[in-house]
């Protein structure tokens, strides 16, 4: 016969375990063990699968929407440094500097004009224009780039834009666009576009590469695409396309500067052998 023990009781002891009580609950095992924790593991692989189905989607967006190259069946007209800026002439605007054109807007905007495209048309049927731009630390005014494109009637379009990103494209450049950017409060009914980009690198230790690039369509109009830094920030039709005796120029808006340290042209209309005897020597490999 078995004896209960003499020890004295202690209420510091756990009670002894009876055979009513039945044995203790076993430890849950596994990754997901509980109910609420497999709620948490399936919320928690959900969330995963969508961010990479969410990635994969955006990377081919942007490759979709972000290819700055030219058609393949476009001829190169230019490409490579503008230390040489013998192909673009202009008023007391346009400089020549060190690492390439330097173009001021002493009083009103002013532009430097690709001298080729006066007797070659290599914009109507579509080009692209391809701009390195230099940082605004080595300007002595505020960087406001400007490109134009369009006749003595001031058929055609402007491309600005200004230290801060805003831009501005307008279909007449008989006026000054510049007052489209930002607040533009003296914006007129010409304007196409008035917007701000995050693409555009406002370090002014950083410069920005500018792509814009013109397609004629088959009703006469023409589709204008913008490019900052690889990206799209902008497309907007041309309405009629461009007039006769469309010229390409770049500069600088109102009271700013430009340093243009190197440009691509290309365009879509066949080259006769004056033409390219006429550029040829500024076609660089």
């Amino acid at each position: 016969m078995m004896y209960p023990s003499n020890s004295p009781w202690s209420p510091y002891l756990p009670a002894p375990v009876t055979s009513e009580e039945g044995p203790a609950p076993e430890r849950q095992r596994g990754l997901w063990s509980g109910r609420y924790a497999r709620l948490t593991g399936i919320v928690i692989i959900a969330i995963t699968v969508l961010a990479i189905v969410a990635a994969a989607a955006g990377v081919a967006l942007t490759a979709q929407v972000s290819s700055t190259a030219a058609p393949s069946s476009w001829t190169r007209v230019v490409s490579g440094s503008l230390g040489n800026t013998t192909q673009w002439t202009g008023d007391g605007g346009c400089d020549v500097a060190p690492y390439g054109l330097d173009v001021t807007g002493i009083s009103g905007s002013d532009v430097c004009t690709f001298t080729p495209s006066t007797s070659s048309d290599l914009v109507r049927s579509g080009f692209q224009l391809n701009l390195k731009i230099a940082p605004e630390v080595r300007l002595y005014d505020a960087l406001t780039p400007l490109i134009q494109v369009g006749n003595a009637n001031g058929d055609g379009f402007s491309v600005i834009f200004d230290d801060t990103g805003d831009f501005a494209i307008c279909q007449d450049t008989s006026t000054d666009c510049a007052g489209c950017l930002g607040v533009g409060m003296g914006c007129n009914d010409t304007a196409l576009v008035s917007d701000s980009t995050v693409a555009w690198h406002t370090d002014p230790y950083v410069g920005n590469d500018l792509e814009v690039r013109y397609q004629q369509n088959l009703n006469g109009d023409g589709t204008l695409t913008v490019f900052v830094s690889g990206q799209q920030i902008a497309d907007t039709t041309i309405a009629g396309g461009l007039g006769q005796g469309s010229t390409l120029t770049i500069g600088a808006g109102d009271g700013g500067e430009a340093l243009y340290t190197g440009a691509a042209i290309y365009t879509a209309s066949p080259l006769t052998d004056g033409d390219r005897g006429g550029i040829a020597q500024v076609v660089l490999p």
